[in-house]
């Protein structure tokens, strides 16, 4: 219908418009055109052929596609939904234009991958060629973003070049559409009536249409807008404009109409809005408003355009945007934008903190420079090989370089981000801080190598036994034990070994453990080793793992050489027998002592006085006689009681040196000396015997008793004619020495068990804290050394 001004708004119903005017998709305005009615005939001609063709199931497609790849699969999934398809490829914009203008397509895919021709400019070429095909775009990425870029450019539905199964249902669905919008067109007789071809129009339309008089009252409405309303078309006449559109105010409406009016336009600017169904539903459309006729009256006619499926697709975008925005934020890791040229885009705070930069700061260095020397390299020549196409995303763990200098380890998972045309925009990378695990993984290194250091150092070996498999590892200290280089993995390596007397014990203690009626197991057993001796070893273990009945599974533990320990506790338990035997021997000799003491004064004391006794007798009998044969008796008798009194000294002297306590140690000593050399008839002299002043009786009596030891086994067994006494004081220390000119004892003599008086003194000597050494020459005679601390403040 001819509007005021002689010209009419086709563009805002969405299709070309039927008049004696045609739309001028090069200059965007609607022009006289004197070959209308050859257009109008092609245009016949053409919708003739497409019915044919929807009759036979044969369709004719335009591909916008460069890869014959992607061609390929798209005609395959064109076979597949049963379209007996006539396609044509172009790649150019000016083999796209020839195409258009050579022949009508039932269908126009355009692919957004096409290097020399994006797909907006590809969409606004199809959908100026005015022959009213549907459009479909085949996009490579599932990207919100992309797929609102599109259905904005003018597709009329999107598909995924990865989803080319839907391909077929989705041009079906066009093609219904296309084919129901055809069949509306008013009839080509009707063109010179005014009412008929704007009814039809008006019926047709691809948007809600809605007219009102120029008060806002609702004078007609098409089905479609009675149908997204909810209203039957009956109960939207009468209604106001402003009961749809509650959101506009009375004044704002009188407003626009007015301009509309007045100004005698085409129509009004297209604003969004938001109508009100009659269930409340609210739906969001683009509204223009254009001056008309209707009825013979002046009236506006409102286009609404569903905005729904956009504001949906607007949405979801914002929603990813907003979710990709509060991830990159919150993800709990560091998370940076990084520029082709490595420069910092974007930081979150995570990575920020992690390197202690602001994010204002940290955009001004380059990847590169933040990361540690040593590290560069491999990460630079990862990302070159994406940059390349080589790899899509890598994986590694590099250090990083502080703001104060410090190094702190990241985790870096890096991807290459791409544009639909696969051109390179940026490098998505996450840093997870792993700079506590790498320092628990250096500590838990070192700490291993520590303890493997220490159990070569003590000679522990380690094993480890699979209870159910019979496997068993056996560490290199372990084998190290026995002198081996390798043993077969099985326990009875072990086993076999094991010495036949400790065998039964062994297997007791480990069948306990495993069957758990001890916590852990300790056996000390014999081993054979590699060159057949016996070796004593410790084993001790746990079971570290069973099964849900309680079996055993994997057991692990060491073994520890103890032979040196065994020789120590053998040579112990001998020298505890030997003390026994001394002390056994000791008192023996005690008892000795008291018998060979009452034995001489029982013997010769008591037959000394006895013999007194007889002689006192006798002379009181010889007191008739003579005097001078007294007087003999008496001499007699005087000598023998002289004789008496020496013995008695002299057990009295043995049994207790009363010049010992007198006189001291010195005088002591060389009293004894002189009466030994006396009775015993060998030279012996004193070469130095200084006094030690302060010398406690126990001290000096022990010191006593070892001396005459010496001197009577010396006397007993060297076979000597001279012994010598040496005592010399010096930095705190005595040191008594006494040698003989004898046959020289041996070392055999020295350290025999039944070497009862060596024994003794040295017993002597460690009650003194000294030390005795016994040395032997044979032919050359003995010495024997007794050194001792001299009492607190002495010296020489």
């Amino acid at each position: 219908m001819n509007d005021p001004n002689g010209d009419y708004d086709g563009k805002q119903l969405g299709h070309a418009c039927v008049s004696s005017s045609s739309w001028d998709y090069t200059e965007g305005k609607m022009c006289a055109d004197r070959n209308f009615e050859s257009n109008r005939r092609g245009g016949e001609e053409r919708v003739a052929e497409r019915r044919e063709n929807d009759m036979k199931g044969r369709i004719a497609v335009l591909e916008i596609e460069s890869s014959s790849l992607a061609a390929a699969g798209i005609e395959r999934a064109l076979k597949e939904a049963g379209f007996a398809a006539e396609c044509r490829r172009v790649a150019t914009g000016k083999a796209l234009a020839a195409s258009l203008a050579e022949r009508a397509f039932d269908i126009v895919l355009a692919a957004d991958t096409v290097p020399r021709l994006l797909l907006p400019q590809a969409l606004k070429t199809v959908k100026a060629a005015g022959f009213g095909a549907p459009v479909i775009a085949v996009l490579s990425s599932a990207s919100p973003r992309a797929s609102v870029a599109a259905l904005k450019a003018g597709a009329d539905d999107v598909v995924l070049r990865d989803e080319l199964d839907l391909l077929g249902p989705a041009i079906k669905r066009e093609l219904m559409k296309a084919r129901r919008r055809r069949d509306r067109r008013p009839k080509p007789d009707s063109l010179n009536r005014v009412d008929e071809p704007f009814r039809a129009l008006f019926d047709y339309a691809g948007d809600a249409a809605v007219i009102t008089g120029l008060s806002g009252s609702i004078l007609a409405a098409n089905d479609l807008a009675c149908s997204r309303l909810g209203y039957q078309c009956r109960e939207l006449i009468g209604k106001s404009i402003l009961d749809i559109d509650r959101e506009e105010s009375p004044s704002g409406l009188e407003r626009k109409l007015k301009i509309i009016r007045n100004a005698r336009k085409p129509g009004h600017p297209v604003s969004e809005r938001v109508h009100t169904g009659k269930n409340g539903v609210r739906l969001p459309v683009a509204v223009s408003l254009h001056a008309v006729e209707y009825g013979g009256q002046a009236a506006v006619l409102h286009l609404a355009r569903d905005l729904s499926q956009r504001r949906w697709a607007e949405d979801v975008f914002r929603e990813s945007e907003e979710r990709f925005r509060r991830l990159f934020q919150y993800v709990g890791a560091g998370m940076v934008l990084v520029a082709t040229d490595f420069r910092f885009l974007k930081a979150n705070d995570m990575f920020c903190r992690m390197l202690g930069y602001e994010e204002e700061d940290l955009v001004r260095h380059t990847f590169q420079e933040v990361t540690h020397p040593d590290d560069q390299s491999v990460g630079a020549e990862l990302s070159r090989q994406m940059l390349e196409g080589e790899r899509e995303a890598f994986q590694i763990e590099k250090r990083y370089l502080r703001r104060d200098g410090s190094v702190v380890w990241g985790l870096v998972s890096s991807t290459l981000l791409r544009d639909a045309h696969g051109s390179p925009l940026y490098f998505l990378t996450l840093i997870q801080d792993i700079t506590e695990r790498k320092q628990a993984e250096e500590a838990l290194r070192v700490s291993e190598e520590r303890y493997r250091f220490t159990m070569e150092a003590i000679s522990v070996g380690l094993w480890d036994w699979d209870v159910e498999s019979g496997r068993v590892y056996y560490s290199p200290s372990f084998l190290a034990i026995l002198g081996e280089r390798e043993l077969p993995p099985a326990f009875s390596a072990w086993d076999s070994r094991i010495h036949p007397d400790d065998r039964e014990a062994f297997r007791h203690t480990l069948r306990d453990h495993l069957e758990g009626l001890t916590d852990d197991w300790a056996c000390d057993h014999r081993l054979r080793a590699q060159e057949g001796e016996w070796l004593w070893v410790v084993g001790r273990g746990r079971v570290v793992s069973r099964d849900s009945d309680g079996r055993s599974r994997r057991m692990v533990g060491t073994l520890v050489d103890i032979s040196v320990r065994k020789l120590a506790e053998q040579r112990l338990i001998e020298r505890e027998s030997d003390l026994r035997k001394l002390s056994a021997r000791l008192i023996k000799v005690r008892e000795e002592e008291r018998n060979r003491i009452a034995r001489n004064i029982h013997d010769d004391l008591g037959h000394a006085v006895m013999n007194i006794k007889m002689n006192l007798f006798l002379a009181d009998m010889m007191l008739t006689g003579g005097k001078e044969s007294v007087r003999a008796f008496l001499h007699e008798m005087k000598d023998q009681v002289d004789s008496l009194l020496e013995m008695m000294q002299y057990i009295s002297m043995e049994i207790r040196p009363a010049v010992l306590y007198d006189l001291g140690l010195a005088e002591a000593l060389r009293f004894y000396v002189k009466r030994f050399s006396e009775q015993t008839k060998i030279p012996c002299r004193v070469r130095s015997l200084p006094d030690i002043p302060n010398l406690p009786d126990e001290t000096a009596i022990t010191i006593y008793r070892i001396v005459q030891e010496v001197f009577v086994n010396m006397f007993r067994h060297s076979g000597c004619t001279e012994i010598a006494l040496d005592l010399r004081l010096s930095n705190g220390r005595a040191v008594l020495s006494v040698a003989d000119n004898g046959k020289g004892i041996t070392r055999e003599e020295i350290g025999s068990i039944d070497s009862i008086g060596i024994m003794g003194m040295r017993e002597r000597a460690l009650s003194l804290g000294g030390e005795l050494a016994i040395e032997g020459v044979p032919g050359g005679g003995t010495t024997v050394t007794l050194a001792f601390p001299l009492p607190s403040g002495e010296d020489s």
